[in-house]
C-alpha cells in the first residue's frame, strides 16, 4: 500500500509539474507574441512617420526646385536687362559723340575744337566700358588688360601719330568693378592724351609704359610713364591750372586713391587706390588714402 501511495503521489507531482511547465510555456509564448505584435505596431508607426516625412521632404524639394527655377529665371532676366542698359548707354554715348563730332566740323575756334575732341575721347573711354559689359559674360566687372589695350589703340589711332609713340603695357590679369574701371579709364585717357600732345615734339619718337598691378593685398597701383621732355622745371602742379590735371586728381579721389605726377626722365603719373575686390571685415577696413 505504501509503495502504491508513493507511486500515486509521484504521478500527481509529475502531472502538476507538467501542467506548470505547459502554463509557463504558454505564458512565455503569449509574452513573445505580445512583444512581436508591439514591435510590429511600432514598426508600422515608424514607417508611417517615415512615409509622411518623405512626403513632406518631397514637397519641400519640389518647392525649392520651383523656387530655384524662378530665381534662375529672374537672374537671367536681370542679366539681360543689365546688358540691355549697357548697350543703350553705349549707343547713347556714341550718338552724343557723333553729334559732337558733327558740330566740331563747323567750329572756327581752335581752342573750342580741341576741347570738343578731348571730350570725344573721354566719352569713347566710357562707351568702350559699356560695350565690353554688353559683350562679355560679366555685367559688373571689366577685364583690365583687354580694356586698356583697346583704349590705348583707340587713342593712338585718334591722333594718327604714324607710329611715333610705342606703347608698352604690363597689366596684371585682373578685373575691376565698373565703379573703378570708368574713373581709371578716364585717368589713362587724360594721361595718354597729354603725353601724345606735349611729351614728344617735332616728330620725336618715344615710349609710353602703362603698368597696373597689386600693391599688397589691399591696394592697386597704376603707373603711366613716358621718356619725353617732361614738365617745365619749377612747375607747381598744385597751382597749375589744367582741366586734365584737375580731372585726374578728382578721379583719383573718386577711387579713394592718391594721385601724383612728377618728372622722372619724362613724366610719371602714379595712382594708388583701394582694392574693392578684397572683402574686409568691418573692423579691418583699410584706412582712407589722403
Amino acid at each position: 500500500m505504501n509503495s502504491q501511495n508513493q507511486l500515486e503521489r509521484l504521478r500527481t507531482e509529475q502531472a502538476h509539474r507538467t501542467r506548470n511547465i505547459m502554463v509557463a510555456g504558454l505564458v512565455l509564448l503569449l509574452i513573445i507574441i505580445a512583444l512581436l505584435f508591439n514591435r510590429y505596431l511600432i514598426k508600422q508607426k515608424t514607417n508611417s512617420k517615415l512615409v509622411a516625412n518623405q512626403r513632406e521632404l518631397d514637397q519641400k524639394n519640389s518647392f525649392l526646385e520651383t523656387l530655384n527655377t524662378e530665381q534662375d529665371k529672374l537672374l537671367k532676366e536681370k542679366e539681360w536687362l543689365l546688358k540691355e542698359v549697357h548697350h543703350r548707354v553705349k549707343n547713347n554715348l556714341q550718338m552724343v559723340t557723333s553729334l559732337l563730332y558733327s558740330q566740331s566740323v563747323y567750329l572756327q575756334d581752335d581752342t573750342a575744337k580741341l576741347a570738343v575732341k578731348d571730350s570725344l575721347r573721354r566719352m569713347q573711354a566710357m562707351a568702350l566700358i559699356h560695350q565690353k559689359l554688353y559683350q562679355d559674360d560679366s555685367t559688373s566687372s571689366i577685364a583690365m588688360p583687354e580694356y586698356i589695350s583697346e583704349l590705348t589703340r583707340y587713342l593712338q589711332e585718334s591722333f594718327d601719330d604714324g607710329g611715333q609713340i610705342t606703347f608698352r603695357q604690363s597689366i596684371e590679369p585682373l578685373s575691376l568693378d565698373v565703379s573703378q574701371a570708368i574713373p581709371l579709364g578716364l585717368i589713362i585717357t587724360e594721361s595718354i592724351v597729354n603725353t601724345i600732345k606735349h611729351a614728344f615734339l617735332n616728330g620725336q619718337k618715344g615710349v609710353v609704359s602703362i603698368e597696373l598691378h597689386h600693391d599688397g593685398p589691399d591696394y592697386f597701383v597704376l603707373k603711366i610713364a613716358d621718356n619725353g621732355i617732361g614738365m617745365p622745371t619749377g612747375l607747381d602742379t598744385k597751382e597749375y591750372n589744367s582741366l586734365g590735371l584737375e580731372l585726374m586728381q578728382g578721379l583719383a579721389k573718386q577711387l579713394n586713391g592718391h594721385f601724383t605726377i612728377e618728372n622722372r626722365n619724362g613724366v610719371l603719373v602714379t595712382v594708388r587706390f583701394v582694392n574693392l575686390n578684397k572683402h574686409y571685415p568691418e573692423t579691418t577696413l583699410p584706412e582712407k588714402i589722403s
